[in-house]
């Protein structure tokens, strides 16, 4: 328990559970006496993807980061040998 994270392993049971849900619901065939006027429930795999595209966008803004701060470094760095 020590080497193991908590926190990750939760996240993973919750994402695991959610997968499970989504699947049952998809596989369930609708319900015939449903109000077909009524609104059509939002597709739950649209959910997973928000996360994911933000972590993208997070991940992507760190590399755009950690560039400039190299660029930068070395132009410190240039300039400090020409002094």
């Amino acid at each position: 328990m020590q080497e193991l994270d908590i926190a990750v392993a939760g996240d993973f049971l919750v994402m695991a559970a959610t997968l499970i849900e989504i699947k049952s619901k998809m596989l369930l065939p609708k319900d015939p006496l449903a109000d077909p006027n009524a609104e059509e429930e939002e597709d739950p795999r649209t959910a997973l993807g928000q996360p994911t595209a933000r972590a993208s966008k997070i991940q992507a803004a760190a590399q755009m980061l950690w560039s400039r701060a190299t660029v930068e470094q070395a132009v410190s760095a240039r300039r400090a040998g020409n002094r």
